[in-house]
């Protein structure tokens, strides 16, 4: 992995919005700007010794969150949309980590260990602290995921979900899985957009099973699940009772399994399902 250079970290303070909201430290990306002659020397220096020992300092990592209620006098956590703001140390390090990732995407080159850790180090270090009331509450740790907006997300969300799609793809050879009719021409299983998934099939309890067999392994193997306060399942084409079967069935598995994530992988309820099958 090539060292980061003095300059690298030079172009990616310039390119920071001015007028973005501060992180914890209350210093936007403007002040950086403005007091460059006087500061720039222990940012380079702090941002190298970083990509040198792969150790990140937990108050860089830690982001300050903001509710803004998505109703009147919402009353639960879901009725509120959180707004993250990082550090502008945490932005450099983090637009620094995702031109390199990019760079090596684009190449179609692997990623590099030291890169992994990295990345990694950014993951698995980060705090969060809420503004309520004009003030911030204790902070505490993150379990899992990044931040949306986080520069990084796009491009390790394509990772993780190439995962998925290798893992549906195996259901292509099975014999005893049946497509969607109106998806058997082209092949298709699933579709991706954004954090959005739809996975689709003939509704027939063999390949509902299998399709949601290989979502399981997934999701063992990433640690990420369904949000099934998101999630719809549509069933068509088929009797009543066997469809009151189908997601009694589905309602009962997923119950035991459910946890509320970051929002990589959310099977949404409105623009996309998480299934739709018909009767074949």
């Amino acid at each position: 992995m090539v060292p980061v250079s003095r300059e690298e970290i030079i172009k990616v303070v310039q390119e920071l919005p001015s007028d973005k909201a501060p992180g914890i430290d209350g210093y936007p990306a403007e002040f950086f700007k403005e007091n460059w002659q006087v500061i720039g020397k222990d940012v380079i220096k702090a941002v190298m010794e970083f990509f040198d020992t792969g150790k990140l300092l937990k108050e860089i990592n830690c982001t300050t969150i903001t509710l803004i209620p998505k109703v009147v006098n919402p009353n639960f956590v879901k009725e509120f949309r959180p707004i993250a703001c990082c550090s502008t140390m945490y932005k450099i390090i983090a637009k620094l980590l995702t031109n390199r990732l990019k760079l090596d995407s684009n190449a179609g080159m692997g990623i590099p260990y030291k890169m992994v850790n990295l990345i990694m180090e950014c993951v698995s270090t980060v705090s969060y602290s809420l503004l309520i009331n004009g003030g911030l509450t204790p902070k505490f740790s993150a379990k899992k995921g990044l931040r949306q907006g986080h520069p990084m997300s796009p491009y390790l969300f394509v990772l993780v979900m190439e995962y998925l799609n290798r893992a549906l793809k195996q259901l292509n050879s099975n014999p005893d899985f049946n497509y969607h009719p109106n998806c058997a021409k082209l092949g298709v299983i699933h579709i991706c957009f954004a954090d959005d998934l739809l996975m689709c099939c003939r509704a027939d309890r063999v390949s509902i099973e299998l399709m949601m067999k290989q979502f399981e392994k997934f999701s063992t193997v990433s640690g990420l699940q369904a949000n099934m306060e998101k999630s719809s399942l549509y069933v068509a084409g088929i009797s009543t009772q066997y469809r009151e079967e189908i997601l009694k069935k589905e309602a009962d598995h997923w119950r035991n399994t459910i946890q509320i994530l970051w929002g990589s992988i959310v099977l949404k309820e409105a623009q996309h399902q998480p299934m739709y099958a018909t009767g074949g």
